[in-house]
């Protein structure tokens, strides 16, 4: 688990929260808001979500489990929830940090002040694997911390990418006459695909706006 555990496991009893002396303060958190890499406290401890998934029951009766990790003892649980209930929400410090490189297990950043790095495991990313790839280099993360150690990260909320692959004018292909602006499927880098206008080619920049559940959708050309 990189230096996380070690790190904190020498400061964070096993004790309520509220009575940690680290900085953190807690939020209540509907179990609908609840996302991939937020930060909860669970059995008197933080946890990070690994994992969110909604489910309907008989009757239509809601339900969302969620995968939660221990950040100081890397201890995992699954806990099911009701779509009325709520959580303690972490509030942690935050800071933009850049893009270096990943592997297997994590993200590799740097913080451009201190020129130190820090790791962040993959599943703790906003989206999880699906994150990957939106990386490009230099890319701007914003990395959330506890007691100094990296322990999720953000991606930005718009992207530049190159149109790698996409048909020609769809609309005007199937009917010259055809007046607006029609769409299609574009490909970009690391194989991620958005719907575009027809006027946009091959080889030309984009820019793309990105939702939390890392949705995609076309905002301009760019240079």
């Amino acid at each position: 688990m990189y230096r996380l555990a070690s790190r904190l496991s020498a400061t964070l009893p096993a004790t309520r929260l509220h009575s940690l002396g680290y900085g953190a303060r807690a939020y209540k958190l509907t179990i609908n808001n609840v996302r991939i890499g937020a930060v909860i406290e669970y059995r008197g401890r933080p946890h990070v979500v690994t994992k969110a998934t909604h489910s309907v029951m008989g009757r239509g009766s809601a339900h969302v489990k969620l995968d939660l990790k221990d950040v100081v003892s890397g201890n995992r649980f699954t806990e099911r929830y009701k779509t009325s209930d709520s959580v303690e929400g972490v509030h942690i410090s935050s800071k933009p940090l850049q893009y270096l490189y990943h592997d297997d297990e994590a993200v590799h950043v740097l913080d451009n002040e201190t020129f130190e790095q820090h790791a962040v495991p993959i599943e703790t990313m906003q989206g999880g694997e699906k994150a990957l790839a939106f990386l490009q280099e230099s890319t701007p993360i914003t990395v959330s911390f506890l007691d100094g150690a990296a322990i999720t990260a953000k991606l930005p909320s718009s992207f530049v990418f190159e149109i790698e692959d996409t048909p020609d004018n769809v609309k005007a292909a199937a009917n010259p006459t055809a007046k607006g602006i029609g769409y299609k499927v574009a490909t970009l880098a690391g194989g991620l695909r958005v719907e575009v206008p027809d006027f946009c080619v091959k080889g030309e920049k984009i820019e793309v706006s990105v939702d939390e559940n890392l949705n995609l959708k076309y905002v301009k050309r760019t240079k």
